[in-house]
């Protein structure tokens, strides 16, 4: 963490002699989550960074996060004379899973578990905040910055394109900006138990 761009979130519950230790820090640079925001236009991400974020730091709920996003609003989606609001329809953080489909998510209900597998990704992290991109990494991948880019070079690290992703290959990473209707995302269009069932809400 850079020391010159650092953010004081809030402060540790239990004291310190060391005064550096009595508050937990940010940068403030970092993009914390991005919104999915939805018209009859299309889609548009925007990012919130961890100096936004801090202002909720204390209250971790859904509706929190939402008031954030309600500083950017509107977001509008469209060019010129024909752009018009979007609806924040979900709010991406690290660790949230998706499905990526290849023609239409209805796809995804007739795959078996193994080819189901194959399409299950999370948030690795977030990239570009002024192109909304995320990097994805498939949910079975370990191996660590430096093997991926032994392997695959830097699109090892940093990411494969969506379109890369076919029947018979699922990168360890896709580099993606979510606005394309190729994915699905947990808790908004699916849920999945402990046991692996997965419930599907479209």
């Amino acid at each position: 963490m850079n020391p010159d761009n650092v953010t004081v979130v809030k402060e540790q519950t239990y004291k310190s002699e060391k005064e550096y230790k009595n508050h937990y820090y940010a940068d403030s640079g970092d993009n914390y989550m991005f919104g999915l925001y939805e018209n009859e236009n299309g889609r548009k991400i925007d990012s919130i960074n961890t100096l936004e974020a801090a202002r909720f730091s204390l209250n971790q709920n859904e509706d929190s996060k939402r008031e954030i996003f309600k500083a950017i609003e509107p977001v509008l989606i469209g060019r010129g004379k024909k752009a018009k609001e979007g609806e924040l329809v979900h709010i991406f953080l690290p660790g949230q899973k998706v499905f990526f489909f290849l023609e239409n998510k209805e796809e995804l209900k007739e795959l078996d578990k193994k080819e189901l597998s194959c399409r299950l990704y999370f948030v690795k992290r977030f990239h570009q905040a002024e192109r909304g991109n995320m990097i994805f990494q498939h949910h079975l991948e370990a191996r660590s910055d430096e093997q991926l880019s032994e392997d695959y070079g830097s699109l090892g690290k940093n990411g494969f394109s969506i379109d890369k992703l076919t029947q018979s290959f699922s990168p360890p990473r896709i580099l993606f900006t979510p606005n394309k209707d190729v994915f699905i995302v947990e808790r908004k269009d699916f849920e999945m138990k402990l046991d692996g069932t997965i419930i599907w809400k479209f």
